[in-house]
Formats: C-alpha cells, structure tokens, sequence
C-alpha cells in the first residue's frame, strides 16, 4: 500500500495462495491514473518478457517429447542460420557513438537451442557495432506487432544479420526467445499463439492470457506506467502478451509457477548421458 501512497506505483493487486487455495486477494490505487479508473481484481496487465517464460517451457516440453534437444544446432530447424556472422571491433578503431568502426566474420560455432534458452546466443536487439544494419532490416527493438508477417519470417530475415557476440560466450539480452517461438511453430507445425494456448494456457486455466486483447475485455486494461522524478507517466503503449492476475499465477489445481519450475529444473538437471542417448535413438530412428 505504501507503494501506491508515496506514487511509486499507481495500483496493483495483490494475490497469495498456499496449497492450491487462495487466502489474500486485494486490489489497491487506480488502474488508469488520469480517467480515475479504480484498481480491481479482475483487472488485465501486460506482462511483456515474461512471455519469455512461456516460450521457454514450450521448448521443454517438445524436448520431453523427444523432438528436439537442447544440444541440437538452431541450423537444424532454420537452416537460415547455418553460416551466422558477428561484428566485432576494428582494433584500431575509436568506435564512439558518432562512429562505429567494425568488422563482420564468421561466428566461431553454430548456435544451439540451449544458448538461446540461456541468452547466449549473442544475438541482442539490433543496437551493437552493426546497429544500422538491423535499423535498415526494421529488425531492432522487442517490438514486432506491427509487422504484416509471421515471426518465423522475420526470424529468417534475422539470420542474416551480424550479431553482437559469438554464440556461448556472453550474455546477450534479446531476440534469444523471439527465435525460440520460431523454432516452436517449425518444430510443432502450429503457430506460437496457438501451441502456447492449447499447451500451457488452456490447461492451466489462463483464459484472460493472450498476445493480443479481445476487443470484449480492452475495459479491463490496466494502463501502463513508469517512474520519474516527479511521479508516474503513462508509458508507451506497446506490449507482448496479457495475463489477468488470477490466471498467471494460479489455476483450479496448481500454481502457473510451481509448474514452470518443474520444466526449467528439469532443463537445469538435464544429465548429458541421457542426452547422448537420446542423440543416439534419434539418429537411428529420425535421421
């Protein structure tokens, strides 16, 4: 509540639940600051990145079904990626923000499917050394719903950009689960939207959890804000996906995150022996 009272935030709601049962559910300020909108519990936010988490617990789950692996190449379902590049400093050069001075090579190896869960890939939002490059591709920025194409599509178009670092050796904050989704809809043959509601959503209940916000449920829109020094603005209004607060962290039986973690321990403690032999059987059955 002290939050909202010294305007570090506008509203918020708040959910516990222990042992499958909510005990404390309460919304506190106002949902849209300016039109004096209350803050409700059944109000809708913008969850952005955390999409990622979705996407990610996709990929696991295609691996659990022993169509992909973690170790494969991301060349091996896009072959666009096959002969990836990375800019890299000229050793002479000032590279100031005025001038940036680089060379484009050869990545050092291919990138796999666990440097793209992990963000290391070296692919980030198009804003290193070769950052007019991806402005002139209109491939910079996490923003992609303007775009009258299917994310696989851009995805392609991404391949043939320089990225920022060769692959497994930083941390790249980026397109890493964009491409993830790509991977999704080759590997799934259904679109991103489409597998992450008949396999995550709709199983748990999620039914206000969706990319893009039915025209029915804009009223329960919660508007965006950031911080300054002088208080709150409305932030831009660009987003990913939406979740109401009920059903992103709880359904009928199960917390959302309580079973996501499951999946991304599974992924930590993924053991390599089990992974050779899984590399073997597909080899033999699938190659």
């Amino acid at each position: 509540m002290g939050y909202v009272t010294n305007k570090k935030l506008p509203g918020a709601v708040i959910l516990i639940a222990r042992n499958g049962n909510i005990t404390y559910h309460k919304s506190f300020g106002m949902s849209d600051l300016e039109a004096q909108v209350p803050m409700t519990n059944d109000k809708i936010f913008r969850i952005a990145s955390q999409t990622k988490a979705l996407v990610s617990v996709g990929v696991m789950m295609l691996q659990e079904e022993g169509k992909l692996l973690l170790s494969d190449s991301l060349s091996r379902y896009i072959p666009e990626f096959e002969q990836s590049t990375v800019e890299e400093p000229v050793a002479d050069g000032k590279n100031t923000k005025e001038e940036k001075q680089y060379r484009v090579v050869k990545a050092k190896r291919a990138i796999t499917i666990r440097d793209l869960l992990t963000h290391t890939s070296g692919i980030g939002y198009g804003y290193g050394l070769a950052s007019e490059q991806w402005e002139d591709a209109d491939l910079q920025g996490w923003y992609f719903a303007h775009k009258k194409e299917p994310i696989l599509e851009s995805v392609k178009k991404l391949a043939g950009l320089p990225m920022e670092k060769h692959p497994g050796e930083s941390f790249v904050y980026g397109y890493s689960t964009d491409i993830l989704g790509a991977l999704i809809e080759v590997v799934s043959g259904k679109t991103l939207d489409v597998f992450i509601k008949e396999r995550i959503l709709d199983p748990l209940g999620m039914n206000d959890t969706s990319f893009y916000l039915p025209i029915g449920k804009a009223s329960r829109l919660s508007v965006v804000y950031n911080q300054k020094r002088m208080g709150l603005f409305v932030l831009q209004k660009k987003g990913r996906i939406f979740s109401r607060a009920i059903p992103l962290w709880a359904s009928n039986k199960f917390f959302w995150w309580r079973w996501a973690s499951k999946h991304i321990q599974r992924l930590c403690n993924f053991s390599s022996n089990v992974t050779k032999q899984w590399e073997v059987q597909r080899k033999t059955y699938f190659i």
